[in-house]
């Protein structure tokens, strides 16, 4: 297994990860619809998330992208068209994004996410007006 995260038997499908500015681990797992969290030496934490369209839910979590201020994690949920961030605990904090061609609308799937120095984000799927 995958230091007790199921493994192969879970049919994880791990893409994108990102560490937090206190050493955590985040790694988003697209099949089993969670974030998957370890230490530095590969310890499992926990996961977050399980399938479907609510809050703290995912249908695809692909790009994953950590703030350097709050350690909010930003992870894009490529099914359900949308951006959600979590604060440090795992807690939901907010989303945005849904289908559709409209400013702030996804017409694709968000595969990947980044924030700059100043914790802007930048996705690289979203319709510009």
């Amino acid at each position: 297994g995958y230091n007790g995260t199921g493994g192969r038997d879970a049919l994880r499908s791990p893409h994108q990860l990102a560490v937090s500015s206190n050493g955590i681990i985040y790694l988003t797992d697209r099949n089993g619809n969670q974030i998957l969290k370890f230490y530095t030496n590969g310890t499992f934490i926990k996961s977050v998330g399980s399938k479907g369209a609510g809050p703290g839910q995912f249908d695809g979590p692909h790009g994953i992208a950590i703030d350097s201020d709050n350690n909010n994690v930003y992870v894009t949920d490529m099914k359900n068209h949308r951006v959600q961030v979590f604060d440090s605990n795992d807690s939901f904090i907010r989303q945005w994004g849904s289908f559709g061609n409209g400013t702030g609308q996804f017409s694709e799937t968000a595969p990947g996410i980044a924030l700059d120095n100043e914790n802007n984000n930048n996705n690289n799927t979203t319709n510009q007006q």
